[in-house]
């Protein structure tokens, strides 16, 4: 269980809205902390060790931002967000329990032992994971700074939730994170459709048919 955020604005997105997101996504993993974000036309990325209490968003000023905070089943090494360029992602789920030193390549060299690099993978490929990994569990947002785009999307066995204002849009993994930072109109993202954000406007289209929605 981890948790994953996104917030896209019109506008510098205040501090305050920032911390308030990620420290409620907390309750989901607080064995790291994680964003990514825009600044002058290029990703910036801070990872901490710590929960999401302790993130420093001083210098952070930005009109989008995804973020994670990670719950390990295993070891503290290769935190979220995961980079490569200009496309940052953030995940919540497993693609696979298979020994990353047996990992298939192709032409993308994996730059850490983190399975959630897969989403990012085949995201470079052209293809989508909750297509491709059909076994998977997968709640993802992607930030393209390439296509001044943001992806999010989930598979049928992981939730993830958006909310739209006038200015502004925001995801996270669950509900209860977004209504205890004080969002309203909070929608449940359909499960196997892509969302996609840019110029301020949402658009969807259905990556492949539902099986049984686990959430």
């Amino acid at each position: 269980m981890c948790g994953v955020i996104g917030i896209v604005s019109k506008n510098i997105i205040p501090k305050d809205i920032i911390h308030t997101l990620i420290v409620q996504s907390k309750i989901r993993g607080q064995h790291a902390s994680g964003i990514s974000y825009l600044e002058n036309d290029i990703i910036k990325t801070k990872i901490i060790p710590k929960n999401a209490t302790f993130m420093d968003l001083e210098d952070v000023n930005t009109k989008c931002l995804i973020g994670h905070t990670r719950y390990s089943t295993s070891s503290l090494e290769y935190n979220q967000p995961i980079n490569y360029l200009d496309v940052s992602i953030v995940h919540n789920g497993v693609i696979t329990q298979e020994n990353s030193a047996n990992w298939n390549n192709f032409d993308y060299d994996f730059q850490t032992e983190n399975d959630s690099e897969f989403i990012l993978k085949s995201y470079l490929e052209g293809k989508n994971p909750v297509k491709e990994y059909t076994e998977a569990s997968i709640s993802s947002v992607i930030l393209d700074n390439n296509a001044n785009e943001v992806h999010f999307f989930r598979n049928e066995k992981r939730p993830l939730y958006y909310a739209e204002t006038k200015d502004m849009f925001y995801i996270a993994s669950t509900k209860n994170i977004l209504e205890r930072s004080g969002v309203k109109n909070i929608t449940k993202c359909s499960c196997c459709v892509n969302y996609t954000i840019k110029n301020n406007k949402l658009t969807k289209y259905k990556i492949r048919d539902v099986n049984v929605d686990l959430q």
